[in-house]
């Protein structure tokens, strides 16, 4: 591993705490969220699965579309790497209680060749080697089945990204994939098939701390690297007056995404 990777390695640990402070605001603060939901049920709805398909929910978080999949499937199982995001999931839908398991999705405890469809949403741009967790996640996947998800592309953040390194030449965001970096992970899998599609999204915002507010709401505010000064209230107004001129007539702020929908199918082997 290169230095530059090394520096931009994801520590699981830490992801893992991040989610479990969010697990209770999540739902408060998942615009995002489920906007790119909505991405993925359309596509999901338009998948040839079988009456008795095995369905894995990669990332559940709090059990956003536990019961969407539960209800079109035979056999549902939802994992995340955060334990209080299980909890919580466990907790806002008892009849699934026993299908939700806390597990990496690089290291999932999945039979090979057991599940019909992957679902996946904004979970992808917390690996830290893309074309191995889609190597692991097609892994468990049936001949015939698919993987559908969504991950954070480069352009997103902005403009608070690019304001935040203005401030303090410090680096307050991780790094997220390139198309031509996710293009290359996708054609690095084998016996498949795939597509990606860009989709972009904007939020507007009042201030830079409500932008905080809502990244922290929803455990968005780990970085691979470790941040100085975030909770300095000069960091803070420098940011804030550096954010003005991007103020909209509305008066709001805008920060914008950028969203893969991967679509990945299994040939047959």
């Amino acid at each position: 591993m290169s230095d530059a990777e090394a520096v931009l390695a994801f520590d699981k640990r830490r992801i893992a705490q991040h989610f479990n402070r969010a697990a209770q605001s999540y739902q408060q603060h998942n615009h995002l969220q489920r906007d790119c939901a909505a991405l993925l049920q359309q596509e999901f709805e338009a998948l040839p699965l079988p009456p008795t398909s095995a369905v894995l929910d990669v990332g559940c978080g709090p059990g956003v579309a536990s019961a969407y999949l539960a209800n079109r499937c035979e056999h549902y199982l939802g994992i995340d790497i955060a334990p209080s995001m299980i909890a919580q999931a466990r907790l806002e839908h008892s009849a699934l209680a026993n299908q939700f398991i806390c597990a990496d999705a690089d290291a999932l405890p999945i039979t090979e060749q057991s599940v019909d469809c992957i679902y996946s949403n904004l979970t992808l741009q917390w690996c830290t080697n893309l074309e191995q967790t889609l190597a692991e996640l097609t892994r468990t996947l049936r001949s015939g089945g698919y993987v559908l998800a969504t991950t954070v592309l480069a352009g997103s953040l902005e403009p608070l990204a690019t304001v935040m390194r203005l401030v303090d030449g410090g680096q307050h965001s991780n790094r997220f994939l390139q198309v031509a970096e996710v293009q290359r992970a996708l054609s690095a899998l084998e016996s498949t098939r795939h597509q990606l599609t860009q989709h972009e999204f904007h939020y507007s915002y009042a201030s830079a701390r409500d932008m905080f507010a809502h990244l922290r709401g929803i455990g968005a505010n780990y970085t691979a690297r470790h941040a100085n000064g975030l909770r300095s209230r000069a960091w803070l107004a420098a940011v804030e007056a550096a954010l003005e001129p991007y103020r909209n007539e509305q008066g709001f702020i805008q920060l914008e995404w950028n969203i893969g929908l991967i679509k990945v199918f299994k040939t047959n082997e």
